[in-house]
């Protein structure tokens, strides 16, 4: 497989490809990584990747001015934008209402570390951070980190909105909820 990615990474350079949607296996995580569209098992998290990688750049994320939330409407339910903040902190600007209705409350508005209905900040806050630093798309499979619904599985898809060249000052993303755990 490594050899598969190795030869599709360097047949995509080599065609002037964006360095986004390489190839890549979606296990229970594959960020922040390239991969393909294909491999996200889910049709919302695909059309919401593919319209990220129509605005993205050869090198660079797109910026959060690129991102009209009216283009995504349908999808608005199950979506969330984070701020990041020059301090490094994360503030929920946007929280789709199925989200809201998942986890038992709405983040809107609040600071990560705010969020009680979260029982693992810490492991969301990595996953933001790989997502800034990396300044590339993550995919996840993961238990639910809200308390009371540690039955549940969702696949999050992870997608940094930055400055040209700059910094990355949004998470943009979306998630879908059908999965127990087994």
């Amino acid at each position: 497989m490594l050899q598969n990615l190795r030869a599709d990474l360097k047949r995509r350079k080599t065609a002037g490809a964006p360095r986004w949607g390489g190839l890549a296996r979606a296990d229970m995580a594959i960020g922040p990584a390239r991969f393909a569209v294909r491999d996200i098992p889910n049709q919302m998290l695909r059309d919401i990747y593919r319209y990220w990688l129509g605005k993205a750049g050869p090198e660079d994320p797109p910026a959060r001015a690129d991102v009209d939330p009216l283009d995504l409407a349908k999808f608005l339910p199950q979506v969330f934008l984070v701020e990041v903040g020059p301090d490094g902190r994360f503030l929920y600007r946007v929280v789709g209402t199925r989200i809201a209705e998942w986890s038992n409350g709405d983040a809107t508005g609040r600071y990560l570390e705010d969020v009680t209905v979260l029982y693992d900040i810490e492991g969301i806050r990595r996953d933001f951070q790989s997502v800034v630093d990396a300044r590339a798309p993550r995919f996840d499979l993961r238990d639910a980190p809200w308390f009371d619904r540690e039955f549940m599985r969702y696949h999050r898809l992870l997608l940094p909105l930055a400055e040209p060249g700059g910094r990355v000052t949004y998470l943009f993303g979306g998630v879908d909820i059908n999965y127990a755990r087994e």
